[in-house]
């Protein structure tokens, strides 16, 4: 979707023309695989003279802290977020994928968070902020999972400057995380059996 044209309904004529631009994560690189779709900002034009001229409505920035590996990498944890800027930061012989593939795929919150949104500009100067952090769950302690979840929302409002923030809670009335998790062997990736290994998680050195 690159434009909406809302238009009356009787004669079809154009009222205003919303447009969503968008740029890529990655670039200048032309491998599809490095490349990452991101909306940039969206603007809106009237169907008058004096409305001739675009005006940006919301415009979105990004975590950018890090840039996200191929996706032919195995640089992603077991729900396949980022976990680290190459693979090669564990091995480089792809025959020890395996001796690293418990780090690997291990949550690392800070490399989640790359190319998420961080913020939203609007049209009058204000501005939202958002925060994030892991999932996790109570198994033998709290475990990390895969995923983020909101954490706090922070609007500033344009002509005082003031802030208010809203922060998210997941825990039970025990005070103890309220995720739970179907299985605890999501990080299982094989097993082994008389003369064979069943494998469970995708790698890219399957022999």
């Amino acid at each position: 979707l690159k434009a909406l044209n809302p238009q009356t309904g009787t004669n079809n004529i154009t009222l205003q023309t919303y447009t969503f631009n968008t740029s890529y994560f990655g670039t200048p690189s032309t491998d599809a695989n490095v490349l990452r779709l991101r909306l940039d900002n969206i603007k809106v034009t009237g169907s008058t003279p004096e409305t001739a001229t675009p005006l940006t409505l919301q415009t979105f920035s990004y975590n950018q802290d890090h840039t996200m590996p191929s996706r032919s990498d195995a640089a992603f944890d077991y729900w396949g977020y980022m976990s680290c800027t190459s693979s090669s930061v564990f091995y480089t012989t792809p025959t020890d994928y395996w001796t690293a593939a418990s780090s690997i795929r291990a949550v690392n919150t800070a490399m989640a968070k790359t190319y998420i949104l961080q913020s939203i500009d609007d049209l009058l100067g204000g501005r939202w902020q958002i925060s994030y952090e892991s999932n996790d769950y109570v198994g033998s302690g709290t475990t990390l999972l895969g995923g983020l979840r909101v954490q706090q929302l922070s609007r500033t409002y344009p002509t005082t400057g003031q802030s208010i923030n809203t922060t998210y809670s997941y825990l039970g009335s025990n005070g103890f995380s309220s995720g739970t998790i179907f299985s605890p062997l999501y990080n299982q990736i094989n097993f082994s059996f008389t003369n064979a290994w069943l494998y469970f998680s995708e790698s890219p050195y399957l022999t």
